[in-house]
């Protein structure tokens, strides 16, 4: 069985579609925790209009995204996770999908591709250099963007969650704490097909940039970690460089700013491909 869980924080204007695509999968052994991490809109009302005993909705108080999702790990009744959040949405062979790749190279993690959607609705790939397969080295090919580990595309086993949860001081960035934590521990099998939507349209928090002191940014050590490790790392540490409130707290030493600036320099051919097609889509 295959537990969707969904951290929810005043989320009344998109929940509704969520859940119903997580209603709408083809495979149908799964449950649906719906964490209402202390909504105080319409969320829950949007939430009581689906009559499905699938559906467990489980309340706390507001303590963030983070310790919601541990809360769902916790009550998770199935084998293997999917996170997703409020405001995205899965694709109706979302679960089928990774769970035939899962089943094919037996890994720990499995990741697909996905759509963005704008604010005009228009979805675009995010992937357009997609590997197929199972990773032979997972920082390296994260980096290049041959795979891309988010909320609502990656099917996670719940006995290695349980043993590395996210990190509950932390609100921006608190994926990837946990997905280069796991990466660097288990295989990944990817599939290149598209199979959940990220939207724009309800996105604020990643914007949100009030409270450095939570952000994955800051809390960034370079010590003990492989080269390809710090190149990922390196991505987010020069993003902290842009925000003034994050002075004086980045740990930084010399030799960590230039692998920053060799990430950079490495990213370019990155970077420009996904222009191209931009430009082309």
């Amino acid at each position: 069985m295959v537990s969707v869980i969904i951290p929810v924080y005043n989320k009344e204007k998109s929940i509704f579609a969520s859940v119903a695509s997580v209603l709408s999968q083809t495979y149908t052994d799964f449950e649906l925790l719906i964490v209402n991490d202390g909504s105080t809109d319409k969320s829950m009302f949007e939430v009581s209009k689906f009559k499905d005993e699938r559906i467990r909705i489980i309340n706390q108080q507001n303590q963030g995204v983070s310790v919601a999702r541990n809360k769902g790990i916790s009550e998770a009744k199935g084998e293997w996770i999917l996170f997703l959040d409020a405001d995205d949405l899965i694709l109706p062979y979302c679960l089928d999908e990774l769970l035939r790749v899962q089943k094919k190279y037996g890994t720990s993690i499995v990741t697909g591709n996905f759509f963005i959607m704008d604010e005009q609705g228009k979805l675009t790939t995010y992937l357009h250099h997609s590997m197929c397969g199972l990773s032979r080295n997972n920082f390296r090919n994260l980096f290049f963007e041959r795979f891309y580990l988010r909320m609502g595309n990656s099917l996670l086993r719940r006995d290695m969650l349980l043993h590395n949860r996210f990190d509950e001081r932390l609100s921006r960035y608190e994926d990837f704490e946990l997905f280069f934590k796991i990466v660097r521990k288990f295989k990944v099998a990817v599939l290149p097909r598209e199979i959940c939507i990220h939207t724009y349209k309800f996105s604020d928090l990643a914007c949100c940039f009030s409270y450095p002191e939570r952000d994955y940014i800051t809390h960034i050590k370079m010590t003990d970690k492989s080269f390809w490790e710090k190149m990922n790392l390196s991505l987010l540490l020069h993003e902290g460089y842009r925000y003034k409130e994050y002075e004086g707290l980045l740990h930084l030493t010399s030799c960590d700013r230039r692998y920053v600036w060799v990430a950079r320099m490495m990213q370019i051919p990155v970077r420009a491909a996904r222009k191209f097609h931009k430009f082309l889509d």
